[in-house]
């Protein structure tokens, strides 16, 4: 399905409206026939809270797309350690980090 891309990308743009907190260093994101995988990265630990508005974001690209499993991972990882090694097929999010 050629349109799942553009689908992906624009359902999370729309579910992370006002979701990103100071703590959540990147967003990546990758999607298959049948699944989509969203990683967010946190700049060190993350809360429950922090658990919770990923768990509001995902539910909502899961309702834009019905016919797949949406799969999630939270990381851990301290600025100014390189993302590099969390990207999956598009980043959504990357926040500005001056080093």
């Amino acid at each position: 399905m050629s349109d799942i891309r553009a689908g992906v990308l624009l359902s999370l743009q729309r579910s992370l409206l006002g979701m990103i907190s100071e703590n959540i260093r990147a967003i990546t994101c990758e999607w298959g026939a049948d699944i989509i995988t969203i990683i967010f990265v946190f700049d060190g630990d993350y809360s429950p809270s922090d658990e919770e508005d990923c768990e509001v974001i995902v539910t909502e690209v899961a309702a834009d797309f019905p016919e797949h499993t949406v799969e999630t991972q939270l990381v851990s990882l301290k600025a100014p350690l390189s993302l590099a090694d969390e990207i999956l097929t598009a980043w959504v999010y990357v926040r500005r980090e001056m080093h």
